[in-house]
């Protein structure tokens, strides 16, 4: 599926093994990288496995996972394990082959991708916590105060705020 024009993104070679392949345009939802030439962004270098690593667009995001390939894919230095999300700016390592990601348009221009993923994680936080507080105090507010006569229960609810 191709990329929108308003948001581009686009791996810039630092040190290519291939020097006629400087820039490659991520224009694609789904992006396959690896020295077989099947792939989308095809790397010759003998440290780059066939099928290395694959580059998806997600909820207004790239994100970068290893395909278990033999010399690692890395993030700023950092070995992947799994996938994660990539940045405008973030080196990424493809075995020894090295880019940097750039992104223009609308997609680097945004400035809201980082702190909406703090915000979700602040707001799951704060519901988890009300929800453990009103779980325990169940019985306190708006619980039942039963009585207990030989026949039935009788409840009652109440709520009492000082």
């Amino acid at each position: 599926m191709a990329r929108s024009s308003t948001q581009t993104g686009s791996l810039i070679a630092i040190s290519p093994a291939d020097p006629s392949s400087h820039e490659f345009v991520l224009n694609k939802d789904n992006i396959l990288v690896g020295s077989d030439p099947t792939n989308d962004l095809v790397i010759t270098d003998s440290t780059v496995s066939r099928h290395h690593a694959s580059i998806t667009f997600r909820e207004e995001r790239y994100e970068l996972a290893d395909l278990n390939s033999t010399n690692g894919t890395f993030v700023n230095g950092q070995r992947l394990t799994g996938s994660r999300g990539i940045d405008k700016g973030d080196q990424v390592r493809f075995g020894e082959a090295r880019f940097v990601l750039s992104i223009s348009g609308a997609l680097a221009n945004s400035t809201v991708r980082k702190p909406i993923r703090g915000a979700r994680l602040w707001t799951q936080l704060l519901i988890g916590l009300i929800a453990a507080v009103l779980g325990g105090l169940s019985g306190f507010v708006g619980g039942c105060l039963c009585r207990q006569s030989s026949s039935h229960h009788r409840c009652r609810t109440s709520v009492r705020f000082s």
